[in-house]
C-alpha cells in the first residue's frame, strides 16, 4: 500500500512473467527481443529486395520474426509485471506497448507475402507490393525495437552513471536562492516556505532529512517513472525516501549531487508531516475523518494512523486504491494484501501521524468497528439504498453491509456494467456468486462500505 514503486495494494507483483528462479523474466527475456527481432526485420528487407536469398533464408527469417515477436509480446507482459516491484519508466513502457502490435503486423505481412512468392501462380504485381509494405513494416520494427531498447537502458543505467562520475546536475536557481539568503531562516538554512515555492516539474524542490534538494532534473531520469518524483516536489519528502531507500547507498548518493542547502530546524519542524506526529499521541475517529480527501488523507492501520497524502499520486496500483482509504480505517485492505509482509510494514511506518486513540474509543482491529461505527451511527435501510440507484450515486447492500460504489465503477476490472448493476440493489447474490469467499474481493469491497442493512 505505500512509497514508491515497492508495493502494489491492487494488482499483486506475481503470475506467469514476474520471476524465474528470483530473476525479473524482463531482463531474461528482453534481449531476445531488443537482438533477435531486428536482426530478423533487417533480414526480411535482404530477402525482399534480393530474390536468390529467399530459397536458402526464408524459413530461417520467417521463423526469426516469430520468435522476436514472440519475445516482444512476452517481454511487454512482463514489464507490467516488473513495474509492480519497482515502478514504470515512462517513455520506455509507451513504446514497450506499441511494439508487439507493429511486430505482429509486420510478421503477418511477412508470411503472406512470403507465401505468395513459393506459389507457382500468382499476382507479380501483389506480390511486390506485399514485399515493399513488408520492407516498410520491417524497417519500423526495427526501428521501434531500437528505440525501446533505448529508452530502457536510459532509464536503468542514465543516472547510474551520472552517479558514479560525480558530476553534480546543475542548480542555479538553488544557489542563487541560497546564496542570497532568499527565502533563508536566520541562520542562513533554506525554509518549507521557500522549498514550497519550488513545487512544479518545471522547478521541484524537496526536503529529504534536513537538506533541501533540486530534484528538476532528475524527474525524467527516475527509473520509478516521473509522477514519484514530482509528488515531493514542494514538500517533505523524507518518508517517502526513507521508506523507499533508507540504507542503500546508491540513491543516497545521487541524491547528494542534488543537494541546494540545508533547510532550518525550524523550518523542519513546520513540515506539516512533523507536526502532527509531534502533537498527535491519540487520534479520534473524528480528526480522521477530517482527513478524508485526496488532498489530505489520513487512513487508520491495525491502531495506528497514517498521512497517506503524500502516497497518492506516487502509488504503482493507481491513486484510487488509496484514496478509498482517505478518512477510513484501511486495516482491512492492508492486511489483506500485505499481512506479514516486512517491507510493506517498514514503508507504512514513514507516513505514521501518531496512535488511534484508546482513551476516547476502542482501538481500531478492522473495517468494521470503531471507525466505521462513528462514520455510520444508524443502520441504513434497503429503502435508502435503493433511491441512490444511479452511476452517479450507487449504493448496494451485500450480505447485510451497506457499499457506496460510486468511485469503483469505472475501477472495476471486469468493466463498469456489472457494478452499475448492483446500484440501488441487494447485490449479495450476484457478488456471493462471482467472488465467493474470495480474499481479495472483500479487502477491496471492505474500503467502500458505509454502514450496516438495517
Amino acid at each position: 500500500m505505500l512509497p514508491a514503486h515497492s508495493i502494489h495494494a491492487a494488482v499483486p507483483a506475481s503470475g506467469p512473467f514476474d520471476l524465474v528462479t528470483g530473476l525479473p523474466v524482463h531482463s531474461l527475456i528482453v534481449h531476445f527481443a531488443v537482438v533477435i527481432l531486428p536482426l530478423a526485420a533487417l533480414a526480411l528487407i535482404a530477402i525482399v529486395f534480393v530474390p536468390k536469398w529467399r530459397k536458402p533464408f526464408g524459413w530461417v527469417v520467417m521463423a526469426g520474426l516469430l520468435v522476436g515477436t514472440g519475445a516482444a509480446f512476452v517481454a511487454k507482459e512482463s514489464g507490467e509485471q516488473l513495474a509492480d516491484r519497482i515502478g514504470l519508466p515512462k517513455d520506455h513502457a509507451s513504446l514497450g506497448d506499441i511494439l508487439p502490435l507493429i511486430a505482429v503486423l509486420t510478421f503477418i505481412v511477412a508470411a503472406v507475402w512470403f507465401w505468395m512468392t513459393r506459389r507457382p501462380q500468382k499476382s507479380e504485381a501483389l506480390t511486390k507490393t506485399l514485399g515493399v509494405v513488408a520492407a516498410v513494416l520491417a524497417l519500423v520494427t526495427a526501428g521501434m525495437t531500437t528505440a525501446v531498447g533505448h529508452t530502457g537502458a536510459q532509464a536503468v543505467w542514465e543516472g547510474r552513471i551520472a552517479a558514479t562520475e560525480g558530476t553534480p546536475a546543475p542548480a542555479p536557481a538553488a544557489t542563487d536562492a541560497a546564496s542570497t539568503g532568499a527565502g533563508s531562516s536566520a541562520s542562513g538554512a533554506l525554509t518549507m516556505a521557500e522549498v514550497a515555492k519550488h513545487a512544479s516539474g518545471s522547478d521541484c524542490w524537496s526536503a529529504v532529512n534536513g537538506t533541501v534538494y533540486d530534484l528538476t532534473q532528475w524527474i525524467n531520469q527516475h527509473p520509478g517513472g516521473p509522477q514519484v518524483i514530482e509528488a515531493l516536489c514542494g514538500k517533505d519528502g523524507t518518508a517517502a525516501f526513507d521508506g523507499q531507500h533508507q540504507g542503500q547507498g546508491e540513491p543516497a548518493a545521487v541524491l547528494k549531487d542534488l543537494a541546494v542547502g540545508s533547510l532550518g530546524q525550524a523550518a523542519a519542524a513546520a513540515s506539516p508531516s512533523a507536526a502532527a506526529a509531534g502533537a498527535a499521541t491519540g487520534i479520534t475517529a473524528a480528526e480522521v475523518l477530517k482527513h478524508s480527501s485526496a488532498s489530505d488523507c489520513w487512513s487508520v492501520v491495525n491502531g495506528t494512523v497514517y498521512d497517506l497524502t503524500q502516497w497518492i499520486g506516487q502509488h504503482p496500483g493507481g491513486a484510487q486504491v488509496i484514496e478509498a482509504l482517505c478518512g477510513k480505517d484501511g486495516t482491512a485492505a492492508f492486511d489483506g494484501q500485505h499481512q506479514g509482509q516486512k517491507r510493506p510494514e517498514k514503508v507504512l511506518q514513514g507516513f505514521e501521524v501518531g496512535t488511534f486513540s484508546a482513551a476516547a474509543e476502542a482501538p481500531v482491529q478492522n473495517i468494521d468497528t470503531t471507525l466505521m461505527a462513528y462514520r455510520t451511527a444508524k443502520k441504513i435501510t434497503l429503502a435508502e439504498v435503493k433511491t441512490h440507484n444511479t452511476a452517479a450515486s450507487c449504493w448496494s447492500a451485500i450480505n447485510g453491509k451497506v457499499y457506496d460504489l460510486t468511485k469503483w465503477i469505472g475501477r472495476h476490472p471486469g468493466g463498469s456494467g456489472a457494478i452499475k448493476a448492483l446500484c440501488g440493489k441487494n447485490g449479495s447474490a450476484m457478488f456471493n456468486g462471482q467472488h465467493g469467499g474470495g480474499k481479495r474481493e472483500a479487502s477491496i469491497l471492505a474500503t467502500y462500505k458505509i454502514g450496516k442493512l438495517a
